[in-house]
Parts: C-alpha cells; sequence; structure tokens
C-alpha cells in the first residue's frame, strides 16, 4: 500500500496575506508531490508552514513535530526552533543573496533576525551589493525558516504590483498609453536583475532545503532528461498567406515548429483545411485579439467572448495559447482568468516593453499559473516572453536597436542563460518583419534556428507545450515500502523523474497506469 505524499502543508488562514497559499504552486512547478493538512501524519513527513495566522494550537503542533520542518515568515515566538535570534523590525523592500552569488529582489518584507546556532544559507541585504548581517534563509538540522513569506514574494516577482494594473489607481506606469502587463514591473524590477530569473531562484532556496532534508522524488521540467527547450512564436499582425507560409517553411526547414497568433482580419489567410494541415505538421495556431489600448474589464471581456467564439466556429477548436495585439493586458489576474474559462492554456501576453527591451521580467523561464489578490490559484499558465524582434529592431523601448550581429549574438546568449537556469527559451518572430516590414529580419531568425538545432535544443508548439505541463501537473509520487510508486491521470510520454542523489529515470506514463521506480 502507498503511503501519503511526503510533503505536507499545514492548513490554516492569514487575512492579511491571501497570497501565501501561492506555496502549492512553487511546489508544483518543481514537480513535488504534496497534500495539505491539519496535523503531520507522522514524524518523518517534511511539514512546510505557510505564512499563516498560527493558532495557539497550531504552534503547539509545529514545537512538536520532531521531523523536518521549513517554515515561510514564522512567528517570532518560534525562532528559537530555526537557530535564529529576533530583532525588532522589518525590511521591505529587501534583497538577498543567493548561494550561487546572484542578487534577488524580496517584495513583501523579510523580517530582521541574526543567526545564532543555524545556518546562514542566504543572507538579507538592504542594499545592492552590500553585505548584510541579517539572514534571510536559515537552517538548523532538519529545521528551516524563510524570514520572508517565499510565496507571496514569488507572486509579487511574477506578477509585479498590482496597483499599477489597468485597474489600479498608478495604471499605465510605463507611460506607453496603453495597459500591459510591462506596467506592473516599471519601479518593482530593478532593471540591473531583469536578466536574472529571480522567481526561480527564490524557489531553488526552497528545492536545496528540501532536498537536504528529504529523500524524495520529483518531477523533472521537461521530458526525456531534457533540461531546456524552446518555444518560437510570433503574431500574425498584417500577414498574408505567403508570409506565414515563409515563416512556417523556414522554421520546418530545421525541424522546429511555429506558432503564431493571428487577428480575426486575417482568418481568411489561414483557411480552416490551411490551419488543419499546419497543425498536422506540428505548428500551432492562435488567437491574436485586437482591444483598446485603455481597455475596460468589461470591454475586455465582450471582445474575448465574441473573439474566441468566432476563432472556434471557423477552426473547430478554442486554441491552447494566446497573446493580444499589442500584448494589452487588463487588470492584475482579470484576464488570464477570462482566459481560463473560455479554455485557454497558457499566455503569452508577458513581454518586455518600455525601459526593458529584453529580459525575464516575471521572474520565471518556466509556465507558472496565476493567483488572484484574494489568494484563489488561476487555472492558466503563464510563458514569458523573453524578447521581441521588433524591440530590438527598433528603438522603441526607450533603448536603442541593435545591430543584426548584436542581436544574434545576444540572442545565442539567451539560449545559453536559459540552458543554465533550465528554463524555456521563448523569442517572438513576428512573420511580416521577415522580409516585408522594416529591417529584415529573416537572416536573424535563421541564424537563431540554426544555433538551437546545434546545440540539440528540442524545440516546442504552443499546443504541444500547454499539453505537456497540463499532462506533467497531474504526476503524483507515492512511497511505496522500499520503493516508489509513480502515477499520472493523462498520458505523460517520456516524463522524467528526478532520484535523490542527482539520478533521474524517464518513464512513458499511461493514465491510471501506476509504475513501481525499485521495478524500473
Amino acid at each position: 500500500m502507498t503511503a501519503p505524499a511526503q510533503i505536507e502543508i499545514l492548513r490554516g488562514q492569514n487575512p492579511a496575506n491571501p497570497l501565501a497559499g501561492y506555496i502549492t504552486e512553487l511546489l508544483a512547478i518543481e514537480g513535488y508531490t504534496y497534500r495539505r493538512v491539519d496535523a503531520p501524519s507522522a514524524n518523518d513527513r517534511l511539514l512546510i508552514v505557510p505564512h499563516l495566522r498560527l493558532t495557539k494550537e497550531q504552534l503547539e503542533i509545529v514545537r512538536a513535530h520532531t521531523g523536518p520542518l521549513i517554515a515561510l515568515r514564522p512567528p517570532p515566538e518560534l525562532a528559537d526552533l530555526f537557530g535564529v535570534r529576533v530583532e525588532q523590525g522589518q525590511w521591505s523592500p529587501a534583497l538577498l543573496r543567493h548561494p550561487d552569488g546572484e542578487t534577488l529582489q524580496v517584495h513583501g518584507g523579510a523580517d530582521l533576525y541574526r543567526v545564532g546556532d543555524a545556518t546562514c544559507v542566504a543572507p538579507l541585504q538592504q542594499e545592492f551589493g552590500v553585505p548584510g548581517n541579517h539572514v534571510a534563509v536559515a537552517r538548523l538540522g532538519r529545521r528551516a525558516c524563510f524570514t520572508y513569506d517565499l510565496a507571496k514574494c514569488c507572486v509579487l516577482i511574477q506578477q509585479g504590483r498590482p496597483d499599477q494594473a489597468s485597474d489600479g489607481p498608478y495604471r499605465n506606469a510605463d507611460g506607453d498609453w496603453k495597459f500591459t502587463q510591462n506596467d506592473h514591473f516599471v519601479g518593482h524590477l530593478d532593471p540591473r536583475l531583469k536578466n536574472v530569473p529571480q522567481s526561480d531562484l527564490h524557489r531553488d532556496l526552497l528545492v536545496r532545503l528540501i532536498d537536504g532534508m528529504l529523500s524524495v522524488p520529483r518531477v523533472g521540467r521537461f521530458p526525456n532528461g531534457e533540461t531546456t527547450g524552446t518555444l518560437i512564436d510570433g503574431d500574425g499582425d498584417s500577414s498574408t498567406a505567403k508570409t506565414f507560409e515563409l515563416v512556417f517553411n523556414t522554421c520546418e526547414e530545421f525541424g522546429i515548429p511555429y506558432s503564431t497568433q493571428i487577428q480575426a482580419s486575417q482568418f481568411d489567410q489561414l483557411p480552416p483545411a490551411e490551419v488543419t494541415r499546419l497543425r498536422s505538421r506540428g505548428h500551432s495556431v492562435g488567437l491574436h485579439l485586437v482591444l483598446p489600448e485603455f481597455c475596460t474589464l468589461e470591454e475586455c471581456e465582450q471582445r474575448f467572448t465574441r473573439g474566441f467564439a468566432e476563432f472556434a466556429d471557423r477552426y473547430g477548436y478554442i486554441p491552447s495559447a494566446t497573446r493580444n495585439h499589442l500584448a494589452i493586458w487588463v487588470g492584475w489576474t482579470y484576464q488570464p482568468a477570462l482566459e481560463s474559462r473560455i479554455g485557454v492554456r497558457i499566455d503569452f501576453n508577458g513581454y518586455p516593453g518600455r525601459y526593458f527591451q529584453s529580459g525575464v521580467l516575471s521572474g520565471t523561464l518556466l509556465p507558472a499559473k496565476f493567483m488572484d489578490a484574494t489568494g484563489a490559484l488561476v487555472d492558466i499558465f503563464s510563458q514569458y516572453t523573453v524578447f521581441a524582434d521588433d524591440g530590438w529592431v527598433e528603438p522603441k523601448n526607450y533603448l536603442p536597436a541593435l545591430t543584426e550581429k548584436e542581436r544574434i549574438v545576444t540572442s545565442q546568449r539567451w539560449v545559453e542563460r536559459c540552458r543554465q537556469y533550465q528554463g524555456m527559451f521563448h523569442p517572438t518572430f513576428h512573420p511580416i518583419r521577415l522580409k516585408e516590414f522594416g529591417e529584415p529580419t529573416l537572416p536573424w531568425l535563421r541564424e537563431t534556428l540554426s544555433y538551437l538545432r546545434a546545440q540539440g535544443v528540442r524545440a516546442w508548439s504552443a499546443d504541444a507545450w500547454a499539453a505537456f505541463n497540463d499532462a506533467r501537473r497531474t504526476i503524483r509520487i507515492e512511497a511505496d515500502g522500499d520503493g516508489w510508486v509513480v502515477r499520472a491521470e493523462r498520458d505523460v510520454p517520456g516524463a522524467t523523474i528526478l532520484l535523490p542523489g542527482g539520478k533521474r529515470v524517464v518513464l512513458n506514463l499511461t493514465a491510471g497506469k501506476p509504475r513501481r521506480l525499485s521495478s524500473i
């Protein structure tokens, strides 16, 4: 008989911090199996205590747990459990130093502690490059604490400031006269860190602690033992049938699928039979809605409802992925919640704009779900776009345009950066810019595709990437005697299972059919 999940999350409430519940998404991104409990089921379970308003009974439960323990911004009365000394006050915002040397922003506030008997895993800093005497992450044996709420911090890194969303008091923060996700990050993301996947590295601190306390397998980010991938897309923007043919054929020449999003005005350029043919060849075709630059919530719902219905009527399916024209973004999480209800599975509207030009502004190179301000998880992935061709060909982001050589070299650096951080390389190349509009980008695209092929980076279509991540999220790994049982609710060909000690196995999982690791 299989045992419950080895990682257990303490249930509870914190009305002052509804984002504390995002801890479940952080674990899901990293492929851990977990369950939520009112108390640990056994002392060999890893108990994770989110940033809760702990009751007297919960404080006693935490103190009584003699097994591995990780707490996120615990109350000062538990400081002795983690070998840290309380100091008055907090820093908000703050910085920390990752063990690999990267400086990371800490959003949501960090309480001030100094190490006592604990080891400092990551020090807290108040100024960039200035070492601090306080601790951000501390460990004492099989107990560890974050002096900030990791969950809330990652939500704010990934989604930016809610008060700078289109329905907030400080909307259009970048002054470009349209509502986009880029607005959420102006004055929030330190531009020096725009190329650093900060949320991924914050999450890495949690992974290091879990792996140091518990011998438990988890699901890898990519299939077949791979550690990176690429997704090349581009918005249709006035492209003709001939232009689409050029971009699809160019990508196919290098064995790479292409994903495009088209406007309703372009439906006649890609008839249903042609879209069916393209999808059968591994490409993806989605919707590129046109919204007003200052789109209201009501207009957003009306246009989304009508636009996706028209797309489905013509092509017979709801597209897996979408990006709006000009990457218009409505609300903090209103738009992805609407997309999720319609049936879209992955959103590409995260896009570096004015003042940034390129970067992983959301702090993650991986597909991550949104959380709304009430703490409800929004069931749709965001896959951030690290650069767009038009932002490099033209000085449209208050930054100088790049030469063709600079574009090629910088693209290759992004491929290597994504390999380094084990994430997805996701740029966008507009079909119309290959030859027909502005400086031709076809040579740059070809050089990028050639480099990806030479490096052996697997390429994904939007449909395939969304389907894989939906399937991956159904995998559960549970203890079974001296081994482990792996189950999935959907078929997952080539699922990567990361084992304790750095080993990995690849399993072809069939929905509803368990696999025992010790028998592989």
